[in-house]
């Protein structure tokens, strides 16, 4: 099998597209006729149906049934009217198709991502060992999204017009192929790791530039196992709950081959996790306990009945809700971040490559060959080894080793569906403590309730590993370093004395060590969330909603290499003293407060330390770490969502001031004033050389923007910002919309993540407050290029910081419904 070395650009588009949880199931595809839609204004009052569904005027749909199946039938029926050529390109991407639909150019990706996800018998096995409750609901789920399928294919106008333009027609997936598109979600977001070639190899190029000894000094200083001065979300947990690291034992991972491995090119960058915010009822000014959340996009759904009720978010296609609200209760998700994806290395017999050593005896590696369809060329056929540790990745066969991937959520990938079930007819917080528990998933799952507690806790089927095993390298797979189980309490913490909690997919414990994918430092982004709350004894809703505005326009969802530049001013003054011109510059730096503002809506930053700082911490990263290991500083952290880079420098221009001091010495002997005095004054010659002038006032930053179509990048070379496309390729189905002018071509952005909500307990507002980034709730455009009215009603709401009201409440819901309409289940639905 070649390395998997190909674009990442399909499969990195899943950030905005796949689902947070794993939610599906199934045997195989089941039979039967079509149930249609009945508009409920023209119903035989005598008539029974199963679901009724009532949509809103945001185009939000709520679910009434008296059966569970009913529930999550209509819910991925409703689902599916809205983002069907949504889930058409997540289906293709999650099962590595694209190459059938763009061509050569996805056939690496397609490898990569079949070689990762579980064989179908791997799934039926989960499958057949679910609750048979369990095993119906994901059958429901599939059936309501394959029944409208077959309605699409008998009536034309439903058609989405995507699939005009890509030239295909919707194919109908099985129930395999949708429930791996839910497995391929919870394991992008909920299973992270796998970076052990990137750090090998860095400590590879480092060992054969200084030897072994010093280049194991940085390889520390810059991928450190524990940073004191990072801030946990859990205050004071036990640390028997997380995995503690002891590498006193003698460590063989650093003779690993690497050869011609390279990096970033084995998993996914992931991009715009969760933030949340909870006030307690002691600090909350009504005694009400609030909640604030930003994730990726999704679109809502509301269920309501056979003890369910949940409204909110939902990252794919079918209940659960995946974080929202029930009449008791609010709770969001975020993504771990801890190391549950492993590399082993695994010693080849040489003279059999597809033997591998385990515990003292040679085996076979099982191998099962798969074919990709290309469009416009002849179909690939490749093979996917596996050993005891998972797929292998690469080979090094000169030096007789393979490497694989162990995934923590091996075999248990089905199980993180069902504690989003339980989720969504929880009523207490005893119910949501066991719904959590049951999450094998990596989610820092939080809880905002009536009963006047907030809580978190840290959810996942983390790994023990063996003593001496170093989670930044492979290990070896001989079997005397396996896992040795997994850990079995989560950290979880209840209504802390500070009066808040705030989780950013920041570090859960103080104990809490690293392996081979985040790491935290002080300047980790939760440093403004934090200091916002602790600045108010008493939080109002405005306020949070305040709070709200401020922490996204930090654009900490948007770049994890920057931080509060002040981390950094005390030392940069001290540098300047005596230099005037540097010293205005260290000045204005100082007093960006990391907030992109544009109070006065002249499409430039108020602020020109704000340019000023980003010019000098890249300077500042390549002079004084680059310098000794070339453009490792970023290149480590590129295929990790958090970035440790910042820190790295900070420690080094703190030195002893640092929680964790540095052992190799950055500045080379030098002065580390002159050092930082010669990047103050690179700053200023590009600063000056970029606007034109010494001027402070003159550093005007003009105002991102987040281009829908990329095609009106190039057109709007005054207005920088994210463009919404990889490599070439088309991310999402959103861009058909700006294409036909049913979305506007770029818009402010305004640092956030996609899906926003704020709700405050309070028994009289049985009310989810939120909005979504990708335009709105249905995404449905005709093949005549004509949109529909919740297209883009939400963009406003987003860029503003605003939110729609989505209520649980059914007298209200009918009563404002804008459409509604009624579905009978199919018979292999019927008791």
């Amino acid at each position: 099998m070649k390395p998997l070395n190909g674009s990442l650009s399909a499969l990195t588009a899943l950030s905005s597209l796949l689902l947070i949880a794993s939610c599906a199931g199934g045997l195989n595809a089941p039979k039967g006729d079509t149930a249609g839609p009945v508009d409920v204004a023209n119903l035989d009052p005598d008539a029974s149906w199963d679901v009724t569904v009532y949509r809103d005027k945001w185009g939000v749909p709520h679910i009434f049934s008296d059966s569970a199946p009913g529930l999550f039938y209509g819910s991925s029926y409703a689902l599916a009217q809205d983002r069907l050529a949504d889930f058409e390109l997540a289906k293709r991407q999650a099962l590595g198709q694209m190459a059938e639909i763009v061509g050569p150019s996805a056939i690496e990706t397609d490898i990569m991502v079949r070689t990762l996800l579980p064989s179908d018998q791997e799934l039926e096995d989960q499958f057949r060992e679910l609750d048979p409750e369990y095993q119906r609901l994901m059958t429901s789920s599939y059936l309501g999204l394959r029944d409208y399928f077959r309605e699409v294919r008998q009536n034309p106008e439903l058609l989405p017009y995507e699939f005009k333009e890509w030239g295909i027609e919707p194919t109908e997936p099985t129930l395999w192929e949708y429930l791996k598109v839910k497995v391929s979600g919870s394991r992008f977001f909920g299973a992270v790791g796998g970076s052990e070639l990137t750090n090998l190899a860095f400590l590879a190029d480092m060992s054969e530039k200084y030897g072994p000894q010093k280049a194991k000094l940085i390889f520390d200083d810059v991928l450190p196992l524990q940073d004191p001065d990072a801030v946990p979300f859990i205050p004071g947990a036990d640390k028997s709950m997380v995995p503690v690291i002891d590498l006193s034992s003698q460590n063989r991972q650093a003779s690993l081959p690497i050869g011609s491995a390279e990096t970033s090119e084995f998993l996914p960058e992931r991009r715009g996790a969760s933030r949340a915010l909870l006030i307690g009822a002691k600090k909350s000014e009504s005694g009400n306990p609030m909640i604030l959340q930003a994730t990726a996009d999704g679109p809502d759904i509301h269920i309501s009945g056979a003890g369910f009720d949940a409204a909110g978010y939902v990252g794919g296609w079918s209940a659960p809700v995946v974080q929202g609200r029930t009449p008791t209760f609010a709770w969001s998700v975020t993504t771990g971040e801890a190391d549950m994806v492993d590399i082993f290395a695994e010693e080849l017999n040489p003279e059999n490559p597809r033997q591998y050593r385990y515990k003292g005896e040679w085996r076979d590696m099982s191998v099962r060959t798969d074919t990709i369809q290309v469009r416009g060329a002849e179909p690939v056929i490749f093979e996917i080894e596996t050993t005891v540790h998972g797929p292998v990745i690469h080979r090094e066969d000169e030096a007789n080793t393979a490497f694989t991937m162990l995934n923590g959520l091996a075999g248990k990938d089905l199980q993180g569906f069902l504690g989003f079930i339980e989720m969504n007819r929880a009523k207490s917080l005893e119910d949501y403590k066991r719904a959590s528990a049951m999450m094998v998933t990596n989610y820092n799952v939080n809880y905002a309730g009536l009963d006047g507690h907030i809580a978190t806790t840290h959810t996942g089927h983390l790994p023990v590993r063996a003593e001496g095993v170093d989670p930044r390298l492979p290990t070896p797979g001989t079997g005397e370093y396996d896992w040795q189980g997994h850990v079995q309490d989560s950290p979880f913490a209840i209504d802390p004395e500070q009066g808040y909690i705030h989780v950013w997919n920041n570090k859960a414990t103080d104990e809490t060590t690293y392996g081979d994918t985040s790491r935290y430092g002080k300047t980790f982004r939760t440093w403004l969330g934090r200091s916002l709350a602790e600045s108010h004894s008493k939080v109002s809703r405005d306020d949070l909603h305040e709070f709200h505005r401020l922490i996204g326009r930090s654009f900490g969802a948007d770049d994890l290499t920057v931080t509060n530049p002040r981390y950094f001013t005390p030392y940069l003054a001290e540098a300047a003293s005596g230099a005037p011109e540097l010293m205005s510059l260290v000045e204005a730096i100082h007093s960006w407060n990391a907030i992109y503002e544009d109070k006065d809506d002249d499409g430039f930053y108020d602020n020109p330390g704000l340019p000023a700082y980003r010019a000098w911490i890249d300077i500042a990263q390549k002079a004084i770490i680059g310098d000794d290991i070339g453009d490792w500083w970023h290149k480590i952290d590129d295929d990790k969502y958090v970035k440790y880079r910042t820190d790295v420098l900070l420690r080094a221009i703190e030195g002893d001031d640092a929680g964790l001091p540095m052992s190799h010495d950055w500045f080379n002997g030098r002065d580390k004033d002159l050092v930082l005095r010669q990047t103050l004054r690179a700053t200023l010659n590009t600063l000056i050389a970029d606007y034109g002038s010494a001027n402070v006032e003159a550093w005007q930053q003009p105002v991102f923007y987040t281009y829908l179509n990329p095609e009106a990048a190039s057109k709007n070379p005054d207005k920088p910002g994210r463009v919404e496309i990889v490599d070439g390729q088309w991310t999402g189905p959103s861009l058909a919309a700006p294409k036909l002018g049913l979305q506007p071509a770029f818009i402010l952005d305004n640092g956030s993540e996609n899906w926003n909500m704020l709700v405050e307990l309070d028994e009289s507002d049985p009310t989810l407050y939120d909005a979504t980034e990708q335009g709105g709730q249905n995404l449905f455009i005709g093949t005549d290029g004509k949109g529909n009215p919740n297209i883009a009603d939400q963009i406003d709401l987003h860029i503003n910081f605003e939110f729609k009201d989505v209520s649980l409440d059914r007298d209200r819901i009918v009563k404002e419904a804008v459409s509604s309409f009624q579905l009978k289940l199919p018979e292999e639905l019927q008791d």
